[in-house]
C-alpha cells in the first residue's frame, strides 16, 4: 500500500481533533503578539528539526516496544506540521512538509505486519473468521473509550494481553488517536488477511440475500426487503467487496417498488399534490424524528409500512436516508 497517498486519509476524528488544536494555535499566536498568519524562516526551520527530532525519538521508543510513547510524539509532530501548514497557507501558496503522518502509518503497519501478541497474531490468520474478527475490534474501540482503566489488569476477552490492548488502555492517547490505529488495522485485515475461502463464502451469502430479498419484494414485504438489503451493505462493508457489487441498484428499484405500491394514509397523504409540499415535508419530518428516537408516541393514523422500515434498528441508516430522500423527489413530481 502507497504509505504517501494513505497518509492524507486520517480520518474525521483526527480532523476534529486538528481543527481544535488549530484554534488553540490561533489563540496562542495572537497572545504571542505574532503577525497572524506569518512564520518567518528560522521558525519554519526550527519547526521541521523538532519533527524531525520527534520521529527519530519514536523510532527508537517502538524499538523498545513503548508504542504509545513513540505514537504520542508522531502525533503532536503532525498537529504541529498541520497547524505550521494553516499558519503558512493564510499567507501564501507555499506548501510546508508533512511527514509526521507517514511515520504514524509506518508504524501502525510494522504493528500489524509484525506484532506478535497473540490478539494480533489472530487478526493476521486469513482462516479466522472475519466477522468475529471485526467484532473483536468493535469491543476495542469501546475499550478505548474507558479512559479511567488500569491498564495493567485488563485482559481482553478474559485472555488477551499485549500490544493492541495496551495501546487501548493508555492514557497517553486520545480517543481518536485509537480509532486511528484500528481503523489501519481493520482495513488491513479486510484486504490482507481474509482468505480466499471466506470471500466466496461472503460472495455466496450475498447472492443468497439478494434473490430473497427479490422474491420478499415481489410479495410486497418491504420490511424484510430492506433488512435482507442491510444485511448485503453489511456483508460489503466487512468485505470491502463494493466494486463488485450493483447493491444501490437493487436498493433503488426497491424503494421504487415499496413507494409505489404503499397505500397506506400515511404515504398516501405524501403523494398527494393537492397537500402543500411544505407540510407534506413537516409529516415526513416528523415521522422520521419520531421513529429515530425510542419512546417518542407517533400519530396512530401514520403508523404503516414506513413507520416500520423507520424505527426498526436492524435498517441500515444508509438505506432509510436513501427512502427519504426519493420520497422527497416524488413529492415535487
Amino acid at each position: 500500500m502507497n504509505v504517501k497517498n494513505n497518509s492524507r486519509i486520517r480520518g474525521l476524528y483526527l480532523f476534529l481533533i486538528v481543527l481544535c488544536m488549530v484554534f488553540t494555535a490561533h489563540v496562542n499566536v495572537l497572545n504571542a503578539g505574532w503577525l497572524f498568519g506569518k512564520l518567518t524562516e528560522e521558525r519554519k526551520h526550527a519547526i521541521k528539526e523538532e519533527v524531525q527530532d520527534a520521529i527519530r525519538m519514536a523510532e527508537t521508543l517502538s524499538k523498545e516496544k513503548k508504542y504509545d510513547e513513540a505514537l504520542r510524539l508522531l502525533f503532536d509532530a503532525m498537529y504541529k506540521e498541520d497547524r505550521t501548514q494553516l499558519l503558512i497557507a493564510l499567507d501564501s501558496d507555499e506548501k510546508f512538509p508533512m511527514v509526521a503522518a507517514d511515520e504514524i502509518i509506518k508504524l501502525e503497519k510494522s504493528l500489524i505486519y509484525e506484532d506478535q501478541s497473540p490478539l494480533m497474531q489472530l487478526f493476521r490468520d486469513p482462516d479466522f473468521p472475519l466477522e468475529e474478527k471485526l467484532a473483536y475490534i468493535s469491543e476495542l474501540r469501546v475499550l478505548a473509550t474507558k479512559w479511567r482503566l488500569n491498564r495493567e489488569k485488563v485482559l481482553f476477552r478474559g485472555k488477551y494481553n499485549g500490544t493492541l490492548v495496551q495501546l487501548m488502555t493508555s492514557p497517553r492517547l486520545n480517543q481518536g488517536e485509537k480509532f486511528d490505529v484500528l481503523y489501519w488495522i481493520q482495513s488491513t485485515i479486510q484486504k490482507e488477511y481474509t482468505s480466499a475461502a471466506q470471500r466466496n463464502q461472503i460472495k455466496k451469502d450475498i447472492a443468497q440475500l439478494q434473490t430473497l430479498a427479490d422474491q420478499k419484494l415481489r410479495e410486497h414485504q418491504y420490511v424484510e426487503v430492506f433488512l435482507l438489503l442491510s444485511e448485503v451493505e453489511q456483508k460489503l462493508r466487512d468485505s470491502l467487496l463494493y466494486a463488485q457489487y450493483t447493491t444501490y441498484q437493487q436498493v433503488d428499484q426497491s424503494i421504487e417498488g415499496y413507494l409505489q405500491a404503499d397505500e397506506s394514509p400515511l404515504m398516501t397523504l405524501l403523494k398527494n399534490p393537492a397537500i402543500p409540499i411544505t407540510k407534506r415535508k413537516e409529516v415526513l419530518a416528523e415521522v422520521r424524528f419520531s421513529t429515530s428516537l425510542d419512546n417518542v408516541p407517533i400519530q396512530e393514523k401514520y403508523h404503516g409500512p414506513l413507520v416500520q422500515i423507520f424505527s426498526d434498528p436492524k435498517i441500515s441508516e444508509t438505506i432509510k436516508t436513501y427512502i427519504l430522500g426519493l420520497i422527497v423527489e416524488m413529492m415535487k413530481k
